[in-house]
Parts: structure tokens; C-alpha cells; sequence
């Protein structure tokens, strides 16, 4: 947000920027822009490139939002049809965006549009639009397909561009605005980061101007508490009313008493639940009557949205937290549960959310305190707790204050070791943020994007890819000797680059003394807050952002790239991902192009080493149909397994009490998944038993299209809802893949069982529910109840009246009236009638006499069947 005041005189730093962008901000109540935003008009309008890095809270999306709508417009007025991108990191962040923008913007003839759905599956018709949202690798998975639409962009944003330092998706990222660039190099491109270290980098290599500030819109004040004291790096102390032994509990009743609120950050899913429930009985005691009642209204709120039959461990603690102004946030909770509790939160009406460090990388919660209750984290890779970077302390840090409604902001730190406690604030408050290092090194995790650029026919050889690669953010770092090659990844600053920071004594100087100093500052240090009105025309930071001289020449970094180029290109030729064009070899030079497979795993946008498992388990299923060999039952569960052991499941890990569960089940399945271990398969190097996390993911699954209940699921095996749906999702998304490439092999019962194994999984259902779940509005809930009321087919149910559905539970009116009007015009999901035959006819496509033929002719083939079976069975009997 931005400084509300009076409407007066137009400002200098608005006189280019088109005059119905200012009307909006009016109405908005925005007519004055803080500093940053002010410095950005410049650029706007000449329309340079721009990285913004700046605190959370600055008014980074304003800018943003000013930039799209300049472009836009001007090229509207000259009739050119331009678009604008805008890409977040988050599908609640793109959510979030699109009603922010939309209710903006759509007033000056704007069409907005966001797509966050399935990387695999496309609404081209979203390019209709003139501003889209998408999350990077929806954006990169749709550029893919149709690179075209890169050439119709007139401006792209980068929302969290310091993201290119993740090293699960930063290389998507770094490889997206490459190919924007690459393709589309007239585009106008803006940055948004948090306070990063190397900002001046990222925006050279973009060719952009900088804005680099410190400035918020609400004074931080950063302390640590100790003692029943919180204690500023500022030199303030605050000795708390509460002096009990709950540390958090006495920061937590400080801020509420002042009519503030408060996020208290932990490390875990677990402490985020425990702790909301050991300050939700202190909180019992502080509300009115008035207060109480709308709490209670907020639970019931909360209850209807998680629904009677997805209650779990998490929500039913949150139902009760809520009664006391307190919520607990974390992964483990829907989307859709989460959001309730930003909303609320932001609304005023919770008071407290514990959560873990996931919310300060997600969308915009501020709070007047932040508590940071640990600075340590597990570490899955090294197996012991790490500290936190700096950079995610300061995102955490940067949700304190919230900008119209606080005075202040504070964040305070705690220490579970009070005598580390000095010693931890001043490498968090003082210290600097990590460098933002390129993490595109990894072949592996970089034969997707080549792949990719193949596919799109913008590179045919090693060496295109080579120059493809040189205008990515590495070979920048490379170039100009702050990274290589072989550090890639590594988390630390360069010492070609680093900073001389001036040392801190940390020690206090007197133990328990008042109104001393107990950070020992640098006497030039300051932390007071500074008006809008001071920092006009300053950018102090500015003057640093020189040119910096390459160290290696092009051939040099060419040699370096090619490096991982070759063995990119190794395993996607050895693995018939790409083959060898023989007509356009020339001397020293191989050209390439996409294989069927190699087109499918692009397309599917999987990753080629994950598809290369997944084909080559497929195979092996397809030479035992072929070869009819029945010591295997080939069941959903058999593609289950593939899924749980393709590698792109992540979380969710084995424990010690999962084992009795999957020892029982796998003695259930075992003749549907042992066809992949090594007493059978030469290749596998595994026994079923040697991967306990893949046995998890494909067992919770097989419940899952078993219908057993969500809430049994996740308190069975220990997860949350959102890690259930996150699961279903991708594995939905491998499913999908499952059936492309069972297509390519030409296995007909790998393709229909794959394909009834994806609706299963999206719906949660038997196989009998699959063709009612292909009716909008009936779930695996309805579809059960028909089920279990006698409506064993379609035309069951086509032939029920509405009164008879009327006395069935969840079948309401509107219900009914939907259902009958996609039955009676065939405008349901339904694609086809091989649920209910074996042969595949479009449903859609018959007249209604065919339709009863159809219908008629199955009814008569089960009848006939049925009675085969009867006479069987009388057989028997007799001998």
C-alpha cells in the first residue's frame, strides 16, 4: 500500500504516467507514493527494465500494477495488441492478485485472467486476455507448448525474483525469463525482490535500472527477549506487565493489550498446533461477550467450510482455537484453510496465528508483533537442525507493521539457549543476506529446460543450447567471476564479492544492567525511522550500481557451459528422449530433435530422468500382458507403485509408525508390485521393502481410491489434508503421464487402466462411481449415496424421477435440476461409454436413438453375461 492523504496538486513524479492510472489511484485513495515507488516513475515511462529491492510492505505491487497499466494502455491507444505477465512463486499469491488487479483495473477496459491449474493440461484461451497471472512453472509449461505467445508480450513481471537462489525452483524461473529474453528481447522487464545483498547482479544481468532501498512505510523496531525484557537494537528496553514462565505468552498479552496482533513464527507443523493450543486456554479470560459471540460465529464459519466429511485432526483443533481468537497455520492445511485464516486475520477478527516460516513467503499478513520463537530448522539432507538463512528472517521480520493501522512494528527473537540469545540477534538483526546464486549447474535438474527448447525448435544443436544458456543469470555469475561451474548451488557469498562487515561485540556490558547498549553498536549505526518526506530524492544505495568488468572471455564461459550441456544431452540421446537427425549432420556438429517420448515428457512437463523410470516400469508391464504371464496381477495398484517410485513425490516421509500399515498392506498387494523387484527384474537393484517412502505414498493412495475416509487417512498415517491433496494432485498429473505414455507403447489396458486411475484419484472413488463423478456437482459423496440407493448406471439414474432423488441426503432441489438438464442434453462430463462397454463411443456425439440402442445393447450384453454366470455356478453345483 501506499500514503493516503488529502487529494491536493498533482505530483512532479506523476506528470508522464497516463492520467486514468492517477484517477484510479484517487479513488483508491492513493495520492501520494512512498519514496521507492516515486523513484520508480522515471523508469516507467521510458519504459526500462527494473529491479525493485525493497522491504516487504514498501509498495513494491503498486509499482508493478502502474508499470502494467502504463504499457498497456499506450499500446492500446496505438492499436497494437500487447499482453502483460505477471508471475508468482505461490498459487494463493496468483489468486490473491487476480481479485486485487480485477477489481482495480478492470474499470479502464483491462481483461484479467490467472492459470494455476495442472502444468500437463492448457486454457490457451487465457492469452485472450491483456493482463494474465500464472505461477513460473505454468507460465514456462504453457511457453513451451506455445512459444508464440512470448512475441505478444509487452511487459513481464517477476514477483520474488530473489527466488532464483531456491534450489527446487529457481532453475524454472532462471530458465523462464531467459527464454522470455531470448525470444522477445524488446520486452519490458520488472523485477520484485526482498532486501537482497547482490540485487545490483541480478539487475545487470537484466539490463535494468535499480532501486535499492531500506525504507519502510511503519518503523521496525528489532529486539530479542530476555529475562521478562525485550530488549531493541536500538537501545530501547521494555520490561513486559507478564512476567510468567511462557515467554510467548507474556510478548503474546503485551501486544494484544495495546489492541495489536501477533504471528509467532515456529519450526515446525507440530509446535505450530501445540503452542496455538497451550495459549488458546491463557486467551480464555480476555474477551468481552460481544467478542465471544463473533468468535464463536468465526469457528462456525471455519466448520462449515472444512465440510462434515473432511474433518481431520487439524481442523477439529482449529474449530476450537478459533473460539479464542487463535489459529495455527501451516502446509498441512487445504488452501482453501489457509485462506480463511489470512482473510480473518487481516480482518481483525483472529487475533493469534502460530505458523510456521511458509506464511512469510506467501501472501501479505502483517501484524503490529512478530515473534520468532527458533532461528533452527531440520535439515533433511544433513539429518540435524541448521540455522535459518538471514534473507528468510527477513521476510519474516518484514511482517511486522501493518501500514495504515500501527503506529509500529516489532519483531523479537527468541532463543531456546538464553545465553545464545545476544549472540543470535546480532547475526540476524545486523548480519547480511545470503548472495542470490544461480542454481542451474545440476544436468539432471537442467534436462527438462533443454529438453523443453528442443522440443519448442529453438535449438537443434549442443552448441544452441550452449548460446541459449549464455544469457541465463550463471552465466552472468560466471562470467564476472562471482560463481562457477562447480559451486553452483552452494550457499555462500563469493570472496570476490563479499563485504567487509564491521564486527559486533555482542558482549553485554553489564550482566542484567538497564538502559545499556546490549548489542554494543557501531556508534554510526542507526534505526530510526525516516519520513517520506527526508528520504525525497535520496537512493543512497544507487551509487554503488556500477559496471563491473567480465573475468573470463565468451570462449571461456562456452567451455563451462558445455560442460553440463554434454551430459544433459548424453542422457536424453541415451535414453531416446532425442534423436539424431543423420540428413543435417555437418562436420563436428550433430544436430538433434524430440523423440515421441521426448515430445510426451515435455509436454507432460516431467522431468526426462523421472519419465525415463515411469517408461521403462511400462515396458516391462507391457511385455508381461503381451506375453500373458500370470504370476503378476497388473492392477491399479501396480500403477500406483510406478507413481510412488517415480522420485517427483516429495515429503511425506517413512516413519518408524507407518511400518506396521505398510507391512499389512503390502502382504495384500505383493503379487501387484513385486514384478518391479530384483528376483524378478534384473535391472531393479531394490526389494519392495528397500523403499519405505514410495510404499507410503502408494499405499495412502490406495485408500484414498478406496474410499476410505479423508479424516481416517490422515490421522492413520500421521499427515495433514493439504499434504493429501497435494499428493492426489501429482499424482493425478503422473497418472495423466502414465496414459501417454502407455499411448505410445500401444498398450490398450495400460491406456483404460491409467485413465480410470486418474479420475479415481481426482475424485477419491471406486471404480463402479467412475462415470457419476463425471457429472458436474456429483462427488465421490453423491456418488456413493446413489450407489448405495440402487443407481448402478447412468441410466439408472436418467430414469429416476426428482421426487425419488429429492428424499436422498445432499440432493437438493438445484442439485436434482442440474444433474437432469446434463443428462437429458448430454452436456455432462461424460466421454465416453466404456465404463459401462468395452467399446469407446462418443456420447456426445449420438443422436438420442442411438443413445437408447446403445444403452439397450449393454443392457442386454450384462443381462446375457449374468445369465452365463448363473448357469456356470448351477453347473458346479451339480458335480
Amino acid at each position: 500500500m501506499v500514503q493516503k492523504k488529502d487529494k491536493g496538486t498533482k505530483k512532479e513524479y506523476f506528470k508522464d504516467i497516463r492520467p486514468e492510472i492517477i484517477d484510479i489511484l484517487d479513488e483508491y485513495g492513493i495520492h501520494e507514493l512512498y519514496p521507492p515507488q516515486q523513484d520508480a516513475m522515471q523508469y516507467i515511462v521510458n519504459k526500462n527494465n527494473l529491479v525493485i529491492s525493497i522491504p516487504t510492505a514498501s509498495g513494491k505491487t503498486l509499482i508493478a500494477e502502474i508499470a502494467m497499466m502504463q504499457c498497456l494502455l499506450n499500446f492500446k491507444e496505438k492499436g497494437i495488441k500487447k499482453k502483460a505477465i505477471y508471475l508468482c512463486p505461490l498459487k494463493a499469491l496468483a489468486s490473491e492478485k487476480y481479485h486485487e488487479f480485477r477489481e482495480k483495473w478492470s474499470k479502464l477496459g483491462i481483461s484479467i485472467a490467472y492459470s494455476i491449474g495442472d502444468v500437463d493440461s492448457h486454457n490457451f484461451r487465457v492469452f485472450e486476455k491483456d493482463l494474465i497471472i500464472m505461477t513460473n512453472e505454468k507460465a514456462d509449461s504453457m511457453f513451451r507448448n506455445r512459444p508464440d505467445f512470448i512475441k505478444k508480450i509487452g511487459i513481464v513481471i517477476v514477483d520474488e525474483i530473489h527466488l532464483l537462489n531456491s534450489e527446487s525452483r529457481g532453475i524454472t524461473l532462471e530458465v523462464l525469463i531467459t527464454r522470455i529474453l531470448s525470444i522477445n528481447p524488446t520486452v519490458q522487464i520488472l523485477g520484485l525482490s526482498a532486501t537482497i545483498n547482490n540485487a545490483d547482479e541480478i539487475a545487470r544481468w537484466l539490463n535494468a535500472e535499480l532501486i535499492k532501498s531500506n525504507w519502510r512505510p511503519v518503523s521496525l523496531k528489532e529486539g530479542f527477549y530476555k529475562k521478562g525484557s525485550i530488549f531493541y537494537s536500538n537501545n530501547e528496553t521494555r520490561e513486559l506487565k507478564y512476567q510468567t514462565k511462557s515467554a510467548v505468552y507474556n510478548l503474546v498479552m503485551d501486544i494484544l493489550d495495546e489492541g495489536g496482533q501477533c504471528l509467532v513464527f515456529v519450526n515446525s507443523r507440530r509446535n505450530s498446533r501445540s503452542l496455538a493450543k497451550k495459549l488458546m486456554k491463557r486467551l480464555a479470560e480476555r474477551y468481552s461477550e460481544t467478542e465471544q459471540m463473533d468468535l464463536l460465529l468465526l469457528s462456525d464459519e471455519f466448520k462449515s467450510i472444512v465440510g462434515p466429511n473432511s474433518a481431520t485432526r487439524d481442523t477439529k483443533m482449529l474449530i476450537n482455537t478459533m473460539k479464542f481468537g487463535i489459529a495455527f497455520h501451516n502446509a498441512a492445511l487445504k488452501q482453501a484453510q489457509r485462506k480463511f485464516i489470512e482473510d480473518n486475520f487481516r480482518g481483525g477478527r483472529l487475533r493469534v496465528i502460530t505458523c510456521t516460516p511458509t506464511l512469510a513467503a506467501g501472501v501479505n499478513t502483517p501484524a503490529r508483533r512478530v515473534i520468532i520463537k527458533s532461528l533452527y530448522r531440520y535439515d533433511g539432507k544433513s539429518g540435524g537442525m541448521r540455522k535459518i538463512p538471514v534473507l528468510e528472517y527477513k521476510q519474516m521480520v518484514g511482517r511486522a507493521g501493518r501500514p495504515g493501522y500501527d503506529p509500529y512494528g516489532d519483531a523479537i527473537l527468541l532463543s531456546s539457549k538464553p545465553e545464545k540469545t545476544e549472540e543470535l540477534a546480532a547475526y540476524y538483526i545486523f548480519g547480511e543476506t545470503e548472495w542470490i546464486l544461480s542454481q542451474l549447474n545440476s544436468p539432471e535438474l537442467l534436462q527438462t529446460h533443454l529438453l523443453g527448447t528442443i522440443v519448442m525448435n529453438k535449438a537443434a544443436t549442443e552448441q544452441d543450447l550452449i548460446q541459449f544458456l549464455k544469457y541465463t543469470f550463471l552465466a552472468y555469475q560466471v562470467k564476472h567471476g562471482t560463481n562457477n561451474i562447480e559451486n553452483v548451488g552452494k550457499k555462500q557469498i563469493p570472496k570476490i564479492r563479499k563485504k567487509q562487515v564491521e564486527k559486533i561485540d555482542i558482549k553485554r556490558k553489564r550482566k542484567g544492567a538497564r538502559g545499556t547498549d546490549p548489542l554494543k553498536l557501531p556508534t554510526n549505526y542507526s534505526t530510526e525511522f525516516v519520513s517520506a518526506a527526508d528520504l525525497d530524492n535520496k537512493n543512497d544505495e544507487q551509487s554503488e550500481f556500477d559496471e563491473i568488468e567480465p573475468l573470463l572471455s565468451d570462449k571461456e564461459i562456452e567451455e563451462q557451459l558445455g560442460k553440463i550441456v554434454k551430459e544433459a544431452v548424453e542422457f536424453l540421446y541415451t535414453y531416446e528422449f532425442l534423436k539424431k537427425n543423420a540428413n543435417r549432420e555437418v562436420e563436428d556438429e550433430v544436430f538433434y530433435s524430440a523423440t515421441k517420448l521426448g515430445k510426451i515428457t515435455s509436454n507432460l512437463y516431467l522431468n526426462p530422468y523421472i519419465a525415463e523410470g515411469i517408461y521403462r516400469r511400462l515396458k516391462l508391464l507391457k511385455d508381461l500382458i503381451d506375453e500373458e504371464d500370470t504370476k503378476f496381477k497388473i492392477t491399479e495398484v501396480t500403477l500406483l507403485y510406478i507413481i510412488g517410485l517415480s522420485g517427483e513425490i516429495m515429503g511425506l516421509n517413512f516413519r518408524s509408525s507407518d511400518y506396521d500399515i505398510i507391512s499389512a498392506a503390502v502382504s495384500n498387494y505383493e503379487n501387484s508390485m513385486n514384478m518391479f523387484t530384483s528376483e524378478y527384474h534384473e535391472e531393479e537393484n531394490y526389494r519392495i521393502f528397500d523403499d519405505m517412502d514410495s510404499l507410503k505414498h502408494t499405499f495412502i493412495l490406495a485408500e484414498w481410491i478406496n474410499e476410505r475416509a479423508e479424516g481416517d487417512i490422515t490421522q492413520r498415517y500421521n499427515i495433514g489434508s493439504g499434504d493429501l491433496n497435494r499428493l492426489t494432485d501429482t499424482a493425478q498429473w503422473l497418472a495423466r503421464g502414465l496414459k501417454q505414455f502407455s499411448k505410445l507403447l500401444k498398450c490398450e489396458k495400460l491406456v483404460e487402466l491409467s485413465e480410470n486411475l486418474s479420475i479415481r484419484i481426482r475424485y477419491g472413488i471406486r471404480k463402479e462411481l467412475i462415470s457419476f463423478v463425471k457429472i458436474r456437482g456429483i462427488g465421490r459423496v453423491r456418488a456413493r449415496i446413489l450407489y448405495k440407493n440402487g443407481y448402478f448406471r447412468i441410466n439408472h439414474l436418467k430414469k429416476a424421477s426428482n421426487e425419488e432423488l429429492e428424499k436422498l441426503p445432499l440432493f437438493s432441489e438445484n442439485i436434482i435440476k442440474s444433474i437432469k438438464y446434463q443428462l437429458n442434453t448430454g452436456s455432462y462430463k461424460e466421454k465416453s461409454l466404456k465404463n459401462e462397454n468395452n467399446d469407446i463411443v462418443s456420447y456426445n456425439r449420438m443422436n438420442e436413438q442411438e443413445k437408447q440402442s446403445r444403452l439397450k445393447k449393454i443392457k442386454k450384453e450384462k443381462k446375457n453375461k449374468s445369465d452365463k454366470r448363473r448357469k456356470k455356478r448351477k453347473q458346479t453345483t451339480l458335480f
